[in-house]
């Protein structure tokens, strides 16, 4: 199970990354693993990437920072 209590959205993981964390307490919910990013917000967030590599990396680092939750399938069709 995990123990992420938020999804973080890509305009919330900007302003976390740009340093605006401390101000509202979320860096301290990062630290305790309260975050999760999903493979929607990892597309989004990494849609502009220099290459493969660097979009892999970032992926990496990303994890690093925050949980990791899975999707189901159906919430990325488009029917």
């Amino acid at each position: 199970m995990n123990a992420a209590q938020f999804l973080i959205d890509t305009s919330a993981l900007a302003r976390l990354l740009r340093g605006d964390a401390e101000q509202y307490g979320w860096d301290q919910a990062a630290a305790a693993g309260l975050i999760a990013t999903c493979p929607i917000t990892e597309l989004e967030f990494f849609y502009n990437a220099r290459s493969a590599a660097d979009r892999t990396q970032g992926i990496e680092d990303l994890r690093l920072l925050f949980g990791w939750v899975p999707i189901d399938d159906r919430l990325a069709s488009r029917s």
